[in-house]
């Protein structure tokens, strides 16, 4: 069988939604064609099934520029990737870049400048646009990234969830027995936590994760803030606001969380 024979199925933006499979070990990516800018771009992965590709390793990128040369493109390619030059994150994960595949000779854009990237219609390589830029494709991956809420716990609520609160929620769910024994750890835990210690955090906030991935990538956090509020519980609306704020930016179509 011929390399040709091998390639991908694409779909179109007006197409059938992706395969919502188990995910192999890099996503399945699939072009859109239209007219889109940033957020326009975001939104129709997401009603697709999918969201923005996510390039975060050389595999992925290997697979990209594959697909460019059956893919016929008529312009640049919209990519998960948002933010500044100083702190681009990939569209859902908020980790930082480490892999990158920046076009040579193309300067990564200042710490001032609020930016999306796409990549080149020829080579693959990253290009950095202003969101409002409108270009003639998208890739999408199939399957939706999880936010990593481990990460964005630490980042946002380290230092706003008093020990009882976390276990509190912990236990919101009757599905959930924690004994007095798993309380004390991590009542321990979490005091190693306030000292700017996680190697013992990792534990507590997975509880966590497997609260708020069951609600979605982003109406998660609102339903933990309404729980945290009907409790009594010492955080910040800002705080949450700001964490929903940064994905209605990053394209997120946010909606009413569940109880």
């Amino acid at each position: 069988m011929t390399k040709k024979e091998n390639k991908p199925q694409q779909q179109t933006a007006g197409g059938h939604r992706c395969s919502m499979q188990s995910a192999p070990p890099h996503p399945n990516m699939e072009f859109i064609h239209g007219d889109f800018n940033f957020y326009e771009a975001s939104r129709e992965c997401y009603n697709l099934g999918g969201q923005l590709a996510v390039l975060s390793n050389p595999v992925a990128i290997t697979i990209l520029k594959e697909l460019i040369t059956y893919e016929p493109l008529t312009g640049d390619v919209w990519i998960g990737l948002y933010g500044n030059g100083a702190h681009l994150t990939w569209q859902n994960m908020f980790e930082n870049v480490v892999y990158t595949d920046w076009k040579p000779g193309h300067t990564v854009p200042n710490s001032d400048a609020n930016v999306s990237t796409a990549v080149d219609m020829i080579d693959g390589t990253w290009v950095s646009k202003t969101k409002s830029t409108r270009l003639p494709h998208a890739l999408c991956q199939c399957k939706l990234l999880q936010v990593n809420v481990l990460r964005l716990v630490k980042r946002y609520f380290e230092m706003e969830f008093l020990y009882r609160d976390i276990v509190k929620i912990l236990q919101m769910n009757h599905a959930i027995s924690i004994s007095l024994r798993q309380v004390k750890r991590y009542l321990k835990e979490m005091n190693l936590a306030r000292r700017k210690d996680y190697s013992n955090i990792r534990s507590v906030f997975n509880f966590v994760h497997t609260q708020v991935t069951s609600y979605g990538p982003a109406h998660g956090y609102r339903w933990m803030y309404q729980k945290c509020k009907r409790h009594g519980f010492k955080i910040k609306e800002t705080t949450l606001a700001s964490c929903l704020t940064q994905l209605i930016q990053m394209g997120y179509i946010l909606e009413p969380g569940e109880d």
